[in-house]
């Protein structure tokens, strides 16, 4: 860094001989003498150098100056030329300095400021001159700027004061140099004016304060030139004299920055209206997508081998998350690793049950992860020549088991269950039979001619067969248990569960008819039974047929048989021939005949029953399965929008071939 030396070579040496040229002008000749020697004036700079540069602090104020001797002329200062210097503002910055001095513009201020403090009378006792918070603006018809002194060796001390010059510029005087200074300057509005208050003076900035008066320096004091003296020379030279610009320096305490140099205290000016945080307008957006990509990718990342996508309580479809699975090729694994997690699991086994029919139960009831998984092993079995047979009955296995280990658990004698007899919801009457014969040995005929005489159980009047009174449960057995006593007992429960419903024995018939209804049509979704028992009590109260598919099946492919009737190809699906739809002695085909079938059509359980005595609070009509590996159910309004979620389950099944061997 240049290293500063401006007041050193600005100053010099103060204790040299100074003379300077009297002035020509008769108005300043005729100024009474100040009696300032040469003395006074290298103890006046001495004094300056010395406030200039002390540290700020508060003192008294100054005392009036000594009268001087009267006798003693004072030096002239000559009228300024028109090459001269013009006046020009003291230095805000050291830079300025540096560059005035350079240029040798600092004399022409320095001058100005000893011969004004040289021509005001010693003997004039004038108050303490006003200190002004700003600089008022002056034209050129009122004032001139001050003169400089010339100097026969080329020294002219600085007097650190502030001279505004006019609005009329000078005719070729060269321009300021245009650099900002350290800190803006404010002027109050309630500064009073030279034309307002009749003072011709000229202020060095100062901040006002509030809270205390500004304390007020005496050397820098002494060098104070009031409006009065300027007014008597002007008088005393004549009407047409040059009006010479006072100065006056400011009494408020002076701040030090670097090596010395005053710096004019000023308040700061504000700097205008604040600005807004843009950046808050979308810095909060990103962050909120950011966080919200960053979760979705931590939980598909640790839900890779999960199916069935919830994010943020919002289900994913499962055509989205086939999709985005491809894209990244994150495959689920259609198969479990192990023999289970040790939760049980009873999967039945009916009789006539295709390896199809093994794999979606076992699927539905959680051992296997995916229909695919046990089916595909059975096929690869049958290409071998190796493909199992199963017996009918209840099989005792685990959740989450591999399709090798549910097959193995299937095969071992010791999971069959022989001391207690599981009957599934939703059973028909001919597989009921079947189980019961199956798990406790006892011959099938025994049951079937149980089941023949219904006057043995106190069936209600109406009843056409043991269908639907069989409560589908699980019993235990003790090896003592007959054909008629097991039937009993069963229809013994069904019952107590109606009587537990406040259904009337003379109800019971057409209850279990609907509740039989609602269990076939429901899936695995606990919400759907009411909705679907709304939808039946709605259109009976509206004299719309039932038009369930459940029941006419059953008519074709259950009752049909008993009566000699041969079963269509459409049995073990959830499709119908145009025929059998038809078909009006079919007494089941409610899309033929209206009102209730004659009796139920399976085993109703226990959420069936519910649902038909306290359906739940609706306006739909229509209601059909567009899932059926998971049971979601679309229920409607209107005939469009129930053709509509029809059109949906075509797709679904037509997608896969898992979702095939459901609607096959």
């Amino acid at each position: 860094m240049e290293k500063d030396g401006g007041l050193d070579d600005l100053f010099g040496e103060l204790g040299g001989d100074e003379s300077h040229e009297p002035a020509t002008d008769s108005a300043d000749a005729a100024q009474p003498a100040s009696g300032a020697s040469r003395d006074d004036a290298a103890a006046l700079n001495a004094a300056f150098i010395e406030a200039a540069t002390a540290p700020v602090e508060p003192v008294l104020p100054a005392e009036p100056a000594p009268a001087a001797d009267a006798a003693e002329p004072a030096p002239e200062v000559p009228e300024p030329a028109a090459d001269d210097h013009p006046a020009l503002l003291p230095p805000t910055t050291r830079r300025e300095l540096r560059e005035r001095q350079r240029s040798g513009q600092t004399g022409a201020i320095a001058a100005a400021g000893v011969a004004a403090a040289a021509s005001t009378p010693a003997s004039a006792s004038a108050p303490e001159p006003p200190i002004a918070p700003a600089v008022p603006e002056t034209t050129a018809s009122a004032q001139a700027p001050a003169a400089p002194i010339a100097d026969p060796e080329g020294f002219v001390p600085f007097v650190p004061v502030e001279v505004h010059e006019p609005e009329a510029a000078i005719e070729g005087a060269p321009e300021p140099v245009d650099e900002p200074a350290d800190e803006p300057t404010t002027q109050p509005a309630d500064a009073p004016t030279p034309t307002e208050t009749g003072d011709d003076v000229l202020v060095a900035g100062a901040p006002e304060t509030d809270d205390a008066e500004s304390v007020v320096d005496p050397e820098l004091a002494a060098l104070t030139v009031t409006s009065a003296a300027s007014a008597s020379a002007a008088a005393s030279s004549g009407a047409d004299a040059p009006v010479r610009e006072p100065i006056v320096v400011s009494g408020a305490p002076r701040q030090q920055a670097g090596r010395g140099f005053p710096m004019r205290l000023e308040p700061p000016t504000g700097g205008g209206p604040r600005k807004r945080p843009w950046w808050l307008f979308w810095a909060v957006p990103l962050m909120v997508v950011v966080l919200l990509v960053g979760y979705v990718g931590v939980y598909l990342f640790t839900h890779i081998k999960e199916p069935g996508w919830n994010i943020l309580g919002i289900q994913v479809p499962t055509a989205v998350e086939e999709k985005v699975r491809e894209l990244l090729g994150w495959e689920i694994p259609n198969d479990y690793e192990g023999t289970g997690n040790g939760q049980e699991a009873i999967v039945t086994i009916l009789p006539g049950d295709f390896g199809d029919d093994i794999a979606i139960s076992l699927h539905r009831e959680g051992v296997t992860k995916t229909f695919d998984a046990f089916h595909d092993l059975l096929l690869e079995l049958g290409e071998t020549g190796d493909e199992p047979s199963f017996l009918p009955g209840n099989y005792r296995l685990q959740k989450e088991m591999s399709a090798q280990s549910a097959l193995d658990a299937l095969l071992d004698p010791a999971n069959r269950i022989t001391n207690r007899v599981i009957i599934p919801e939703g059973s028909n009457l001919p597989d009921t039979l079947a189980i019961l014969a199956g798990q406790t040995g006892l011959p099938i005929e025994d049951f079937t001619a149980a089941a023949a005489d219904l006057s043995l159980y106190g069936l209600p009047a109406g009843a056409v067969s043991l269908e639907g009174y069989l409560f589908p449960a699980s019993y235990d057995l003790d090896g003592t248990e007959t054909a008629v006593g097991l039937l009993q007992r069963l229809v013994t429960e069904t019952f107590t569960r109606l009587d537990e419903l406040g259904v009337a024995p003379e109800n019971r018939n057409a209850f279990l008819t609907l509740a039989s209804i609602v269990q076939k049509e429901s899936g695995p979704n606990p919400e759907d039974p009411p909705k679907i028992a709304r939808v039946f009590q709605n259109r009976i109260d509206q004299g719309i047929m039932l038009e369930s598919d459940a029941t006419t099946t059953y008519g074709t492919c259950v009752w049909g048989p008993t009566q000699g009737r041969t079963a269509p190809d459409t049995c073990g699906t959830v499709w119908l021939n145009q025929a059998d739809i038809d078909d009006t002695t079919n007494p089941y085909n409610t899309r033929a005949l209206p009102g209730l079938p004659p009796g139920p059509i399976a085993m109703p359980g226990q959420a069936a029953l519910e649902a038909v005595a306290h359906p739940a609070d609706g306006p739909w009509l229509f209601f059909v399965a567009v899932d059926l590996a998971t049971g979601e159910t679309v229920f409607s309004e209107t005939v469009e929008e129930h053709e509509a979620a029809v059109d949906r389950l075509y797709e679904w099944c037509e997608a896969s071939d898992e979702n095939a061997s459901y609607c096959a």
